[in-house]
This record gives structure tokens, sequence and C-alpha cells, in this order.
């Protein structure tokens, strides 16, 4: 509440770029705050150990840094390869408990020329292997653990659309006859 008290943070740390701000609530001043900055913010930090944890939440994306190496985040991409990057924040999060945002993610995986599998790559993968076991296409549609998940509506009206999608590239699938569903089954079927 004291907007003193802030001014004298902002002097005796030279902060040339805070300034004591108020904070308004129904048309009234309800207090003051200031931005103090990623990086003045984690010297707080490192000054004082004796802070509760859950308010020791650390900031990286503006100082440039990043929790995880580029090995950790790549084994990270591997165990969840269609995870958006807000699912890899997340991820981070649990590993670190430092948090940081889905940009930040996306741009380290540029940054560090890290390729992501597409999320088509991933059901065709996941689609082959399971025909493999002898696993019927319905049954990789509708599995929720182990298949895609997929509602039984989707299947009985999106099924060809997809799997045709998912498999156009497929240079095993291309030039056979008969329905996609049908050259799927054969091309990849149960082999023991």
């Amino acid at each position: 509440m004291s907007k003193a008290f802030l001014d004298d943070i902002v002097e005796i740390f030279a902060l040339t770029h805070t300034e004591t701000k108020e904070h308004w609530e129904n048309g009234e001043i309800k207090g003051y705050y200031l931005d103090l900055g990623a990086e003045f913010f984690n010297e707080l930090l490192d000054n004082y150990e004796e802070s509760l944890a859950r308010k020791r939440r650390r900031y990286f994306r503006i100082c440039h840094k990043f929790p995880l190496e580029k090995n950790k985040l790549e084994k990270m991409l591997i165990e969840n390869p269609i995870a958006t990057g807000k699912e890899l924040a997340e991820l981070i999060y649990e590993e670190t408990h430092i948090k940081v945002g889905r940009r930040t993610v996306l741009q380290k995986l540029v940054d560090w020329n890290i390729e992501r599998v597409t999320k088509i790559e991933c059901q065709r993968e996941k689609i082959i292997d399971l025909r493999r076991k002898g696993w019927s296409l319905e049954k990789i549609w509708l599995d929720t653990d182990i298949g895609l998940g997929l509602s039984e509506t989707g299947w009985k009206k999106n099924r060809w659309r997809f799997f045709k999608r998912v498999f156009k590239k497929d240079k095993n699938i291309i030039n056979k006859k008969g329905s996609i569903i049908e050259r799927i089954e054969e091309v990849y079927n149960c082999m023991d």
C-alpha cells in the first residue's frame, strides 16, 4: 500500500525502466505495484533463499535462459512426439518446476534445430505398428489406451477421409488397387 516504499526500491536499486504504478479497482486506488523485470526478480531470489518455495518461481524467457538442455528437450519430444507447445511447457514445469511459455518452447525447438514429427506421421506409425500386431483398423480407431481413441461416430462417417489423409504419401499404398482401408489392411497385415 505504500507508494513511498516502492519509490525507495526503485531509487536504491537504480531500476531505470521501472516506476511505481497504481492498482485501480471500482474507480479507486487500491494499492501500488512495480514491474521488476525477470532479471532483477531472479537476483532477489538468489539473495534471499528463505522465502516460501511456492513464491520462488524463476523467470527465464526474458532472461534468455531455458530450464532444460537440448538433449533433455529432445528426449522429452521423443517420449511425447505429438505434444503441443503448451503440453511441452507443462511437461517442462512438471520436471523442473519452472514455468516457460508455449512460444518459448517452440522457439527453442527452432533455435536448436530439433525436428518434430507431425501428428499425421505419428498416427501413421501407430496404425502400421498396431496393424502388424494383428489389430483391425476399427479397433485401432476406437481404442483409447493404445490406439487413436477416436469416436465411433467418426469411424462411421470420416474413416475414409482420415485414412486417405494419413496415408496419402505412403508409397507402399499409392499404386495398389481397392479402397484405402483395403490397401492398408493388405499392405500392413499381421506379421508373425
